[in-house]
């Protein structure tokens, strides 16, 4: 009996103790903060480009929490899913105006799509225990998207945050002036290509995205020393999009651009290629992939220019024109911010679209893979951009099942180079190299296709050089 009563005891004092600690965690939980998980929303970790105007008020820590506050803030507004939700607004923006904002009952609509890309800051005070700053959204850019159309904004904003609950919240937030339109565009003045004569450019066992992941610094070396002995000066790279470009992707490109500096080769640097897509919503990583990616490559002396995108026109259709133009003055005013003196040009599939976002372009490209008396025609109708004019995709498959092809692409090009010595236009071939074999997430699965588009190579996957470039190369030792 008297061991029962032990454990009896034992038991009760358990259950006590329990409770207790039941009651303490209760408690605690009542009097914490609910705080929102920022790695939940889909823009976290993002930074949205922001540029302060000249303060010596605003040390630089405190430019950078604030700025991100007030980025983090607007994201907030433009995001259904988060925008009546009151732990979240409350975490963004003060009593009255948290209020206000959910007061406004808003319908998620699956067609419209917005986000803000990047800020003009300019302080106007700060009060004098720190805790509140006004300041001036001076070129608070938004793009928007309503099904196929689109628009970019730019418009002032008058702002005032205060330090509460350790977080920095928006008080107020007035939109003071609106415009259909982007920040003026510092273009370069001038910009000669007429002494362009490049090759695009692949390893031939690892063409598209295996360039890349399986990057061989040797055998690029090899056809950079080969390229230059040809008598070329211009090789365009194409770089493919990544949410979050990693390191060794920045380490090779900056390879890349150290071996055409070895070999006096300049670098046409093609961004984004295989996107993920055009909408708004996708703006702040497209921006931080600029960022990282021209930031690291910018000051290189063998970069030549950015290349926005390749042959964006052939997206026109299943994303709407509107929506990739849109998305083209994005980039080409985010990369403008980051390198503005270096040149920019997109390459379109089609002479027609080239005079689409001429005007924030410092030369005008396209691909050509038609006859001489098109090309003729197109150049002419492009003169009144007053732009230089690179072709930067030419060339013919020596895949044939009859015929001599070979001399047929010699004759191809042979005529075209004339032309282009003619005309003073930049061109760079399609391509350097035949490939051992294209991926079908490029060409699909038709063997005659793929077949066609493995063999417009100057060079045979042997290494040996087609009769072009034999002939190239004997003229220029004469």
């Amino acid at each position: 009996m008297a061991l029962f009563a032990v454990y009896r005891y034992i038991i009760i004092g358990v259950i006590v103790l329990a409770s207790l600690a039941a009651c303490d965690s209760h408690i605690d939980d009542r009097e914490k903060p609910v705080i929102f998980d920022e790695a939940n929303i889909p823009w976290a970790g993002v930074q949205h480009a922001h540029y302060w105007q000249d303060s010596t008020e605003l040390n630089t820590y405190l430019q950078e929490i604030i700025a991100e506050s007030y980025c983090k803030a607007l994201a907030v507004l433009t995001e259904p899913s988060l925008n009546q939700d009151h732990t979240v607004i409350s975490q963004y923006f003060t009593g009255d105006l948290s209020t206000k904002i959910l007061s406004q009952k808003q319908k998620p609509d699956q067609e419209f799509d917005q986000t803000n890309i990047s800020h003009h800051l300019e302080l106007v005070r700060q009060s004098h225990d720190g805790l509140l700053v006004q300041f001036r959204d001076l070129e608070k850019v938004t793009a928007s998207t309503m099904g196929a159309r689109s628009t970019l904004d730019t418009s002032v904003v008058d702002v005032i945050m205060i330090l509460e609950d350790e977080r920095w919240k928006v008080k107020l937030i007035q939109e003071s002036e609106s415009k259909n339109a982007l920040p003026q565009i510092r273009r370069i003045k001038e910009i000669s290509t007429s002494g362009i004569r490049g090759v695009n450019y692949y390893p031939s066992d690892k063409p598209w995205l295996s360039f890349w992941s399986e990057f061989d610094i040797a055998t690029i070396a090899h056809d950079f020393q080969q390229i230059s002995s040809y008598d070329y000066n211009v090789v365009r790279l194409f770089v493919p999009y990544r949410k979050d470009p990693h390191q060794d992707l920045l380490s090779d490109i900056s390879r890349c651009l150290n071996e055409a500096e070895k070999n006096n080769l300049k670098i046409v640097l093609c961004l984004f290629d295989f996107p993920d897509g055009y909408r708004p919503k996708l703006f702040p990583y497209h921006q931080y992939y600029l960022t990282q990616i021209v930031n690291s490559t910018k000051d290189h002396s063998a970069l030549h220019s950015y290349d926005l995108k390749n042959e964006a026109d052939l997206d026109f259709k299943n994303y709407g024109e509107d929506v990739v133009i849109n998305w083209l003055r994005f980039v080409s005013s985010s990369v403008r911010n980051l390198a503005p003196t270096v040149p920019l040009t997109t390459g379109w599939s089609s002479g027609s679209d080239a005079p689409k976002v001429a005007e924030q372009l410092d030369y005008i490209s396209y691909h050509h893979y038609g006859n001489l008396q098109d090309l003729a025609s197109i150049d002419n109708s492009l003169k009144g951009l007053e732009k230089p004019l690179v072709i930067s995709e030419y060339g013919m498959s020596t895949h044939r099942w009859l015929g001599n092809a070979e001399e047929k692409q010699a004759q191809y090009l042979s005529e075209h180079e004339e032309y282009f010595q003619e005309k003073s236009v930049g061109h760079i071939v399609w391509t350097y190299t035949d490939y051992e074999n294209v991926p079908s997430y490029v060409f699909g699965r038709k063997f005659w296709v793929k077949n066609k588009q493995a063999n417009f190579g100057l060079i045979k996957t042997d290494g040996n050089p087609k009769p072009y470039l034999r002939d190239r190369q004997s003229s220029s030792k004469r």
